[in-house]
């Protein structure tokens, strides 16, 4: 050390050490611009992947996609340039400040990714941000072993035999809104109203996850502010917000520095915090009490009241075939996570799909049609009931799952690889087979949005809005591959409540448009904007309703 001051600090240094900072200067920014520029990705055995070429002289196709999401095309801007034009169609690989990121549509690509172990594929370290609010629950868990075990007992509450009570509250929520609707209609002389369907739905499925996951109940039909005041926990749509800003955008981390962003936020989640683990602590309280008046089989045998209740009976079949004492199986932290987590994928993916299902419906009035017929053709003029719920539908159930093809509720899917991985897929229908192998700690998007309009699966027609590819005649000549069509994901990590939206879905659709006829007016489709977030879904969607006779 003091060889190298007295090095710098002599008269006739200054000179040399000048001439030092020009050269790490320089180094540095040469350093920098390979950086930027080297966007070329190439796996373990040195083969390029499809997609940018090294771009030192030219324009870096980050940019474009950067202001792509800015004005919230990203999507467009992955099928039209990054998987288009960069890469082979299919796959495009690139590396973003030296980090490798490949994005895939090809269903055999997505195939390996979801269907591989849990272990081998993990989610990318953006879900951490999501702690927040989720905690540790199915969609955030880190740890293997817990999210196995955890899932494994979950599963158990989401068997069919016990989906009974839950299908009530979906009809009977679904009718209260529906008399508002009623109400407002008969209130013009022409029997119509026009009403903010985003708005609207997201009441429904808020009071309708309310009920059935801790038996928190609103009385939507009754209630003099629409359900708005009487919700229990903080607001929801902001915190949902928050999350699909967190996903979707990982480079937006200014939500570090905003003191009022951050307050908000606190004092939203601590409230549903609160109310949620104060009612975990009744219910533990309630059923200690009971365990000591009744046998354990009796209380399994009862009649759950909500997934809080499935929850704690399948802790307790778990804990009865040895798995572990039912209390470590879950905490009550636990049990708060998975409340908080249904929580929020039963607000947000069940009001969006049910909003673009009415939207297309809207701008194909053949389709609707037939949806009403079906309907009066099943019901012949009364309520639906829980029994047809299941399979008395086909077309509406066709229209439903063409809706999720098109508009999937989450459209990608975010992996990254624990070890060295072998792809293999084929180019187009009659393309070259390709295959290399992706290096540990490559980030993988799924584009499940992309993979629903791939041409090479579904045809020239991928862009239509058709039931009928759906039917039960013809569906096995149009979804030919396992993984051509996974609305709710696939493989060990598929969504676990999957069933649970699939009749919600059909509840709330066939009750509303046994009453109603849905339009929309050329005002009113000008004020339908798109937003890309996490969730895609029509904004400021004013639908006109008009009741049928």
């Amino acid at each position: 050390m003091d060889i190298l001051f007295k090095v710098l600090y002599t008269e006739t240094s200054g000179y040399e050490f000048g001439t030092l900072s020009i050269i790490i200067f320089t180094c540095l920014i040469l350093w920098l611009w390979k950086l930027w520029g080297n966007v070329a990705a190439y796996d373990i055995w040195g083969n390029k992947l499809p997609g940018p070429s090294d771009c030192y002289f030219s324009r870096n196709p980050l940019l474009d996609f950067r202001e792509a999401k800015l004005r919230k095309e990203a999507s467009k801007c992955i099928r039209d340039l990054l998987l288009g034009k960069l890469g082979d169609g299919y796959v495009c690989a690139l590396k973003a400040i030296g980090q490798k990121t490949l994005i895939t549509n090809h269903a055999e690509v997505i195939k390996t990714i979801l269907s591989g172990h849990h272990e081998k594929f993990p989610k990318g370290a953006r879900y951490n941000r999501l702690r927040f609010f989720l905690g540790n629950g199915l969609v955030t868990s880190s740890s293997p072993k817990l999210w196995q075990l955890h899932r494994r007992i979950i599963n158990k509450g989401f068997a069919a035999e016990k989906f009974s009570f839950m299908e009530e509250v979906f009809l009977q929520k679904a009718q209260q809104w529906i008399n508002v609707w009623k109400r407002m209609c008969q209130c013009n002389a022409d029997n119509t109203a026009v009403v903010n369907l985003n708005v609207d739905f997201a009441k429904i499925t808020t009071v309708v996850i309310c009920k059935t996951a801790f038996s928190y109940d609103i009385d939507l039909e009754h209630s003099t502010t629409g359900g708005e005041k009487e919700l229990p926990f903080g607001d929801v749509g902001f915190m949902l917000q928050e999350i699909n800003q967190r996903l979707s955008d990982p480079t937006d981390w200014w939500f570090m520095f905003n003191p009022w962003r951050a307050r908000r936020l606190n004092a939203e989640v601590a409230k549903s915090l609160t109310l949620v683990e104060s009612i975990i602590a009744a219910r533990l309280e309630q059923r200690k009490v009971q365990k000591t008046a009744k046998p354990m089989q009796a209380m399994l045998d009862d009649a759950p009241r909500d997934l809080l209740d499935l929850m704690l009976d399948s802790c307790d079949s778990a804990a009865a075939e040895g798995l572990g004492q039912a209390g470590s199986l879950m905490s009550p932290a636990d049990l708060r996570d998975h409340v908080l987590t249904f929580l929020a994928a039963g607000h947000e993916t069940t009001a969006t799909t049910l909003t673009w299902l009415i939207y297309e419906l809207c701008l194909h009035p053949d389709a609707q049609r037939c949806v009403h017929e079906e309907i009066d053709r099943v019901l012949q003029g009364k309520p639906v009931s829980i029994d047809q719920l299941s399979g008395s539908f086909p077309y509406i159930n066709a229209a439903i799952k063409e809706t999720l093809r098109l508009h999937p509720p989450i459209p990608t899917i975010a992996r990254q690889c624990a070890q060295d991985t072998e792809i293999e897929y084929t180019a187009g229908h009659n393309g070259p087979k390709k295959r290399f192998c992706l290096a540990k700690g490559t980030n993988i998007v799924c584009s499940i949005g992309l993979l629903h309009r791939n041409p090479m699966f579904w045809g020239t027609d991928a862009e239509v809005f058709n039931p009928d590819r759906f039917r039960e005649d013809v569906i096995q000549t149009t979804v030919r591959h396992p993984f051509q069509f996974i609305p709710f994901s696939a493989g060990p990590r598929n969504c676990i409540g999957q069933r649970f939206a699939h009749f919600e879905l059909i509840a709330i659709a066939v009750s509303m448009l046994q009453n109603f006829h849905v339009s929309l007016t050329k005002e009113n489709m000008a004020r339908v904007t798109i937003e890309e977030t996490l969730v895609q879904a029509p904004k400021n969607l004013h639908v006109t309703l008009k009741l049928r006779k």
